[in-house]
């Protein structure tokens, strides 16, 4: 079935690549709550067997599941990919990840709308109607083990979805899907949506920031939805069967319609592969530094800013340690800087360096994602919709109070250390942060640790955190990895379609040649 609807896709030999290298296939999952039905349409008798829409009753049983699963306890072997607070963050933000929202009026409609799983190619695999109130995780889970099943059983797939984060600490956290099917499928967030996901979640499930993503987009559901919008007025006043028959053949006509322009998608798509591959490159020679040196200092970004993540066992050893190092903290041996002062001023300025640690990293993640937004606005990224860009400035403004607190909070315990600081203790006052969040960036002072290092010297910040040219350089690299990544997946690709065709024409040959 699979590979009849997308051979590119799904006409490998070989399966099991490993999913660090961006796995052997992604798809992209969303619904569409335009797709409705009205209750008063009312029904008609069965007529027709969809292709693409699973059946109610294949997806009510995975709610009962999923259900099940979460009053059960959690997976005493579960590591989260994004830690608790920053996925509960994401799931806030997002209306997608609220269950019980009531999308449209239930004494109006009876379906609320389709979720949909579509190839890299927007080519759709499988469907599913929605009947509840919000957009639950009882589709995109269903969906999902319908295609694994599908596959061989060494197939590694990459899901795709605005809430990625979210639904894979679902299926990690809980016995909803085997562990056989867990262990080959990890999880992204499509590209117009990360910069409503916490600068962490970003690092950790933004397709541009991983290795083997290539240029997919996660976004192929949008353009799927576009394709069926002219079926809306027609559907929602039909029965409820002929709305499933009418959608299910309009996937249909789609799948045809992509499926025999294959050839001409893939050639554009290295076209315009080579082009951007070549931009990155120029951009890349005007900063004049060098790859590895741009890659290395990626790669201590990404070990600064990703979150830690630990399972509880290890979280508990980790508490254990801490509170014997506590007990036996030597303040003077560990800090002589700090030899003489009091125990008040000592609490006061390490609890100030951990906080503008915390306070630092924030910042960097909301001056990286207004940076990537305004880039966007001015046409130098993926253009966003008036709506989409408010959303996300919404998403990013709502928490620049949080920050602001913070450094309010700061800049309290910077007049506690002016107020206790005796002139015969040597030890610098950390000077105190601007309220004005915008005007942080260009703040020298956010990129300097509160000194209490062995040495007098200040450590100099790292130059992805403050050198202009290191930080396009690091961005053109990056972008240049992942055009040469998907080179690399559309002539893999191309191969498919090719053995796929050699195939089919022996076939044919084959039954021509038979009595």
């Amino acid at each position: 079935i699979l590979r009849d609807r997308c051979p590119a896709c799904f006409g490998l030999e070989e399966w099991g690549r490993p999913l660090n290298e961006g796995g052997d296939t992604h798809l992209a999952g969303d619904g569409n709550f335009h797709q409705r039905h009205q209750r008063t349409a009312g029904n008609c008798p069965a007529f027709y067997t969809p292709r693409y829409f699973l059946p109610k009753s294949t997806v009510d049983a995975m709610g009962d599941r999923i259900a099940a699963a979460r009053k059960r306890s959690p997976r005493v072997d579960y590591v989260p990919s994004v830690p608790e607070a920053v996925a509960d963050s994401c799931e806030k933000t997002f209306e997608a990840a609220d269950e019980n929202s009531e999308k449209s009026s239930r004494a109006k409609f009876d379906d609320n709308g389709v979720f949909a799983i579509v190839c890299r190619h927007d080519i759709p695999i499988a469907m599913a109607n929605i009947d509840t109130a919000g957009e639950q995780q009882k589709y995109m889970v269903s969906l999902i083990e319908y295609v694994m099943e599908l596959l061989p059983s060494t197939a590694t797939v990459v899901f795709l979805y605005d809430i990625g984060c979210v639904v894979d600490r679902s299926l990690r956290k809980f016995h909803i899907l085997p562990e056989s099917m867990t262990a080959r499928m990890a999880w992204n967030i499509s590209v117009l949506h990360p910069f409503g996901h916490e600068w962490p979640c970003q690092i950790l499930k933004n397709p541009r920031m991983q290795v083997g993503m290539g240029l997919t987009d996660g976004e192929g559901t949008e353009r799927f939805w576009s394709r069926c919008r002219k079926l809306i007025p027609i559907t929602r006043h039909s029965s409820r069967n002929k709305r499933i028959y009418l959608l299910d053949g309009r996937a249909d006509t789609i799948q045809r319609s992509i499926f025999m322009s294959l050839g001409t998608w893939i050639r554009n798509r290295v076209s315009n592969a080579s082009d951007q591959a070549s931009n990155a490159a120029s951009e890349i020679a005007q900063t004049g530094l060098d790859q590895v040196f741009l890659q290395r200092q990626w790669d201590q970004q990404r070990q600064a800013q990703a979150p830690l993540t630990t399972s509880k066992s290890a979280y508990a050893q980790m508490v254990h340690e801490a509170e014997a190092l506590y007990a036996s903290l030597n303040v003077s041996q560990a800090f002589p800087e700090l030899q003489g002062a009091t125990f008040e001023y000592v609490h006061t300025l390490l609890a100030a360096r951990e906080l503008k640690i915390n306070i630092r990293q924030r910042a960097i993640g909301r001056f990286f994602e207004v940076s990537k937004l305004d880039q966007a606005v001015g046409g130098k990224g993926a253009a966003l919709g008036t709506k989409l860009h408010q959303k996300t400035l919404g998403s990013i403004q709502k928490r620049g109070p949080a920050l602001a607190r913070a450094i309010s909070r700061f800049n309290g315990l910077c007049d506690d250390l002016e107020r206790l600081a005796q002139p015969e203790w040597n030890i610098p006052v950390p000077q105190k942060l601007s309220v004005k969040v915008d005007e942080l960036k260009d703040d020298p002072n956010l990129y300097e640790d509160v000194c209490v290092s062995r040495t007098p010297a200040a450590t100099r910040p790292p130059p992805w955190l403050i050198n202009s040219d290191v930080r396009q350089g690091i961005r053109a690299n990056v972008r240049l990895r992942r055009c040469r990544e998907e080179q690399t997946r559309l002539y893999r690709e191309c191969d498919n379609l090719i053995k796929w065709y050699h195939r089919r024409r022996r076939v044919l040959e084959a039954t021509l040649a038979s009595p």
